[in-house]
């Protein structure tokens, strides 16, 4: 990238350090590592924020083997896929990152997608499981595929587990589907090496630490 002529200093800087080789991040080279390498210096720091209350990097990684201990109670395999139909929650992140600790790639279900949709997907991925919250539990019975409801409530207050044996970085982190509008919808699979790469360059690029925060925004089944 060739860096523009600027007298800004900050826009100069900004340049000098995309043109910098980002470091090799070898230690911790998945989405689960990288979190729990967080939640061990700062465990008490809050690590998700929502309407419905906080939760700290403890109780994320609480919350999360819970539910890698319930999709494990449950047959759930690496290499199987779970879909997730939930909506947005405190306890969307810990789901999610359970999924994945659990060796899993989960399939973001939007509950607002036409249930058409939902069912072409659920049906291509060859989802073993679907997660989701109490609410959605009709659109959950007509996808006909083994449900795991998850009470948030409930999850926050469990105590007993287990920490699970770290995923690999070449397990499945995800699988997100296209639009379909130039056809049928794909699956596009992205990698824990990928995702890791991706948050540990975006932590390096920003300077991102504990005590900042991001916005997400965006559907569960957009990319990130």
């Amino acid at each position: 990238m060739i860096a523009p002529q600027t007298d800004d200093p900050s826009v100069a800087n900004l340049y000098r350090r995309l043109n910098t080789p980002q470091r090799s991040h070898t230690q911790h080279s998945t989405l689960p590592e990288l979190i729990r390498r967080w939640s061990s210096s700062q465990p008490e720091a809050i690590a998700v924020v929502t309407d419905d209350g906080e939760m700290t990097y403890r109780q994320l990684i609480d919350a999360a083997d819970q539910v890698t201990v319930q999709l494990r109670s449950a047959g759930i395999e690496p290499g199987m896929r779970v879909g997730v139909c939930c909506q947005r929650s405190l306890d969307l992140p810990a789901i999610l990152l359970g999924v994945m600790q659990a060796g899993v790639p989960y399939v973001p279900l939007d509950p607002d997608y036409p249930l058409q949709r939902l069912r072409a997907i659920a049906e291509d991925a060859d989802l073993k499981l679907v997660i989701g919250h109490q609410p959605l539990l009709s659109v959950l019975e007509q996808l006909e595929i083994p449900q795991q409801l998850i009470d948030p409530l409930a999850l926050a207050a469990m105590t007993d587990h287990v920490a699970p044996p770290p995923c690999s970085q070449d397990h499945i982190a995800y699988v997100i589907y296209t639009s379909g509008s130039t056809g049928k919808p794909k699956g596009v699979a992205i990698s824990q090496r990928s995702l890791a790469n991706l948050m540990n360059n975006l932590i390096d690029l920003l300077n991102f630490g504990p005590d900042q925060r991001m916005l997400a925004a965006a559907s569960l089944a957009f990319d990130m």
